[in-house]
């Protein structure tokens, strides 16, 4: 039996490319590339908000700890902006 592959960015790529050359020759595959398009910012989306996520978790683990007794220096809570579009 066949193991399935995870669907990653350039496994869409790929297939958006050879759908796109058949929807020259054939609109009828016209759907095929829209619902590849969907798929792949849906990816883009879905794999930006883990590394949101992800960026927020790190900035915790350095920073929830700021209320600490016997850290030298404070530190500061994140400001929502931050946490709203953390550096990566």
């Amino acid at each position: 039996m066949r193991k399935e592959q995870a669907i990653t960015l350039e496994r869409l790529d790929v297939a958006i490319a050879d759908v796109a050359q058949l929807v020259v020759g054939d609109d009828r595959y016209l759907p095929l590339f829209e619902r590849l398009l969907a798929e792949r910012e849906t990816l883009v989306k879905k794999q930006d908000t883990l590394s949101r996520a992800h960026a927020i978790v790190r900035q915790r683990l350095g920073q929830d700890r700021w209320s600490d007794i016997g850290v030298e220096t404070p530190r500061r809570m994140p400001d929502r902006h931050e946490i709203a579009s953390p550096s990566p």
